[in-house]
């Protein structure tokens, strides 16, 4: 048996004209304005999801040259990789901190 979950597209209010609109809305389609904290609540998740997949790659990275001998070209390699993917995953979790802190929840 297949069961279908619907959400609710809920309603907000815009913060200018006053008028509900989808809490999916981007902007509102009677004054046109912009719901910026959509832009940013998304731009977030697009990070932490960055930072979780590098995060993910470097773990198996770093398992992969464990496997290697120490004084192997292919050791050195993935181990150039790990930090990489560490350091990739350190600055995506940087700036989806940045982009939650300027995440208003104003409207």
């Amino acid at each position: 048996m297949i069961r279908l979950i619907y959400k609710v597209n809920m309603l907000v209010e815009c913060s200018e004209c006053k008028q509900q609109i989808s809490e999916k809305a981007y902007f509102c389609p009677k004054c046109g304005y912009v719901r910026k904290n959509i832009w940013l609540e998304k731009s977030e998740r697009t990070w932490q999801a960055a930072s979780i997949m590098c995060g993910l790659f470097s773990t198996v990275i770093y398992f992969l040259s464990k496997q290697q001998s120490p004084k192997s070209l292919v050791y050195a390699n993935l181990n150039s990789l790990m930090y990489l993917f560490a350091l990739v995953s350190v600055i995506c979790l940087i700036i989806a901190w940045i982009t939650s802190r300027y995440n208003l929840k104003s409207d």
